[in-house]
């Protein structure tokens, strides 16, 4: 759906602009091989829940720091980046970026994160959407009844006027017009008619 679609991109943005803040520190830190600051710079990566992990690779692939490496159940670095392809997989999305210092390669980059971001906002999306169709729900069966009602008491006057003047001969009695629809119009059709008799009946008499 568009708004699956959308929250995938809003995923992606986010970790595209987190990650070129990031590199901007990584870059001196990989060029003296400062590992304390390039440890520091890869945790914070992981913003939040978001990102599985967060890896540093030298430019001959070797691993050279990950994120939180004393996690109790830590998400793996790839051992090798040849064949990893920045986008979304079947469960995570992960990117892959190249880390350059005036055109010299220094390391690349790499970041793994799950979809529960873009789950939760589908979950709340959804949730929203169900809570508007009750309400529109609600709405329009108290509408329902009231046009219900509103029709109903219309035509019961209509029948008891009717039967008030079929039992007492009084064609001078009238009809109680409630609305301007199409009840509205029958209702003055049947006092015209009314007053058509009670007319015929003067003339008679």
């Amino acid at each position: 759906t568009y708004e699956r679609v959308h929250m995938r991109e809003q995923l992606e943005h986010e970790i595209d602009v987190v990650s070129r803040v990031a590199i901007a520190q990584l870059t001196a830190a990989l060029m003296f091989d400062d590992m304390k600051t390039l440890q520091e710079s890869v945790n914070g990566l992981r913003f939040d829940n978001t990102v599985e992990v967060a890896c540093i690779y030298a430019t001959d692939g070797e691993l050279k720091v990950r994120s939180f490496p004393g996690d109790t159940n830590p998400a793996h670095c790839p051992p090798d980046l040849g064949g990893v392809v920045t986008g979304f997989q079947s469960d995570h999305y992960q990117m892959k970026k190249s880390i350059y210092m005036d055109d010299v390669h220094l390391g690349n980059l790499y970041v793994r994160a799950n979809l529960d971001y873009v789950e939760q906002h589908m979950r709340r999306y959804v949730y929203m959407m169900l809570a508007a169709l009750a309400v529109i729900s609600v709405v329009s069966l108290l509408v329902a009844l009231w046009l219900q009602r509103a029709i109903t008491y219309s035509i019961t006057q209509l029948a008891e006027t009717a039967g008030r003047i079929a039992h007492q001969n009084d064609y001078s009695l009238r009809a109680e017009k409630t609305s301007d629809d199409e009840i509205g119009q029958t209702v003055d059709a049947f006092n015209q008619m009314l007053s058509a008799i009670e007319q015929s009946d003067k003339e008679l008499k």
